[in-house]
């Protein structure tokens, strides 16, 4: 009785509780409801490689353009401490960017989500 009064009520809210027959996204095909929550953990180890790449990108392209500032700013005091502050900024944004990342992971350990299964396992992006 329990379980039909929930199939009804997953009905009326229209969620699904057969496995993914035409999915909107590919590769969702056969997955059953109770795999979202693997699914969202992949999604959001995604998201976050992502951020970190992203930022790590921008303090790259900060240190470069602050280099070109430092070099081309023929001994103007201003233009060199506007490069100085600029490459120190950079710096500590990456310190910050990496930390948060590892204070989260810390975080997961202690919840027991980082055991490999089909919790959130986070690790470092790659290219390929």
């Amino acid at each position: 009785m329990r379980k039909s009064c929930i199939n009804i009520m997953f009905s009326i809210f229209g969620i699904s509780v057969t496995p993914i027959d035409v999915p909107v996204v590919t590769g969702l095909k056969g997955r059953q409801p109770g795999d979202a929550p693997a699914l969202f953990a992949s999604l959001l180890s995604a998201i976050i490689g992502f951020l970190l790449v992203v930022a790590s990108l921008w303090a790259f392209f900060q240190l470069i353009q602050a280099g070109i500032l430092w070099i081309s700013s023929e001994g103007d005091k201003t233009k060199i401490e506007t490069a100085r502050h600029r490459i120190t900024d950079a710096i500590m944004g990456l310190f910050i960017v990496f930390a948060s990342w590892a204070v989260f992971l810390l975080i997961l350990q202690f919840l027991g989500m980082t055991s490999g299964g089909p919790g959130i396992n986070l690790k470092f992006p790659t290219i390929y």
